[in-house]
């Protein structure tokens, strides 16, 4: 029952409302340098990886948004490899003139790759939905920031929860530079962990621009 009523919370401010006077674009193209720690009881390993995020407006208030990334873990000849996909809808609700609601769900897939030099290699692939809110604002005329809360139910793993907070600024009104944190809690019952990914962000937006 919790499900159902947070997704029809999702769907109605994705389809709800007019958009209203608002200048940032929702139609862009980014691409993401990741650095990352892995933690939990047994100590932290340091990773690292890239990712690509798109998103395009497809009227009003409604957007399509897909993002692929993978980060991996390497230590004393053992490696994991992380590879995270993302494709959904999403909605924006203006705020103010330097605010935005931001909402979506989403199709969501994890592939984990497992290998040793001693044992050999192994992999596994999880599926799941996603569901989002946030927050997306603009300050001093060429910056911009979004923060906001992610949970995801994929199979086995269960659920992942992140936090990611973003900052960008805009050298022009098209092309920005940013950089970000993103903190991901895994279910105590499955990989009992948690993980800090930093990136620095590179984004090219289309149509409309501030």
């Amino acid at each position: 029952m919790r499900k159902h009523l947070i997704l029809s919370a999702a769907a109605a401010l994705v389809l709800g409302g007019q958009a209203l006077a608002d200048d940032m674009n929702y139609t862009y193209v980014q691409g993401n340098l990741l650095g990352s720690t892995i933690s939990n009881d047994g100590g932290s390993t340091d990773g690292n990886g890239g990712g690509m995020e798109a998103s395009m407006l497809l009227g009003g208030n409604l957007f399509a948004s897909a993002d692929l990334e993978t980060v991996k873990y390497s230590e004393s000849g053992t490696s994991l490899r992380f590879t995270s996909g993302s494709f959904g809808l999403g909605g924006y609700l203006p705020l103010g003139a330097n605010l935005d609601l931001v909402s979506g769900v989403s199709f969501e897939r994890l592939d984990a790759k497992y290998s040793d030099d001693e044992f050999g290699s192994d992999s596994e692939s999880f599926n799941g939905w996603g569901i989002r809110f946030g927050l997306r604002g603009r300050f001093a005329g060429k910056w911009q920031w979004d923060a906001g809360v992610k949970y995801r139910d994929i199979k086995d793993l269960q659920s992942i929860i992140s936090v990611p907070l973003n900052v960008r600024y805009y050298f022009t009104p098209a092309f920005a530079l940013g950089a970000g944190l993103t903190y991901n809690k895994y279910d105590k019952d499955t990989l009992a962990s948690h993980e800090s990914v930093a990136a620095i962000s590179v984004r090219y937006e289309f149509g409309r621009h501030p």
